[in-house]
């Protein structure tokens, strides 16, 4: 695993595509809180939204021991607890064998435990994990979630 990036979008947390800085800061709370790194802020690229500053996401990235000790909180402690995830897809895989999904509630991970009224409210989390060495080798990355007990759906007609 070489990084893992966490994003928040203002489409998950205000049903709009853009939110103002402010309308930002508790996701972007939340994002610190999980990782002890703080968010930045991804703004628009268009230019009638930019100039207001219109925020579209916050994001962390994190590498090295960082990733891995999010991977493993990940993996053995919040999709455990997650009610709808029944595992990755293997269409989660992207060209460069890297892991995108996407997590439907984010209330569960242990950090929010002391101050759940205050994050009770935050929905989805998107989760790209970047793997090293795994260009145009799916098959690696999915035994490296595999090994890692990450849960990887078949294909419908495989396995």
């Amino acid at each position: 695993v070489k990084s893992i990036d966490l994003t928040i979008n203002a489409n998950d947390t205000h049903g709009r595509r853009y939110a103002e800085k402010w309308e930002m800061l508790l996701p972007a709370l939340a994002l610190e809180y999980i990782t002890g790194k703080p968010a930045k802020y991804i703004y628009s690229t268009l230019k009638y939204y930019r100039s207001r500053n219109a925020v579209t996401a916050v994001k962390v990235h994190l590498t090295g021991g960082d990733a891995m000790d999010l991977l493993q909180k990940l993996i053995y402690v919040v999709l455990p607890s997650q009610n709808a995830f029944a595992g990755v897809t293997s269409r989660s895989l992207d060209i460069a064998g890297n892991l995108h999904f996407r997590l439907p509630k984010m209330i569960n991970f242990p950090d929010f435990e002391e101050q759940f009224e205050i994050f009770e409210n935050l929905q989805s989390l998107h989760i790209s994990i970047n793997m090293a060495n795994t260009q145009g080798h799916q098959g690696r990355s999915q035994l490296l979630m595999t090994g890692l007990q990450l849960p990887m759906l078949a294909k419908k007609g495989e396995g």
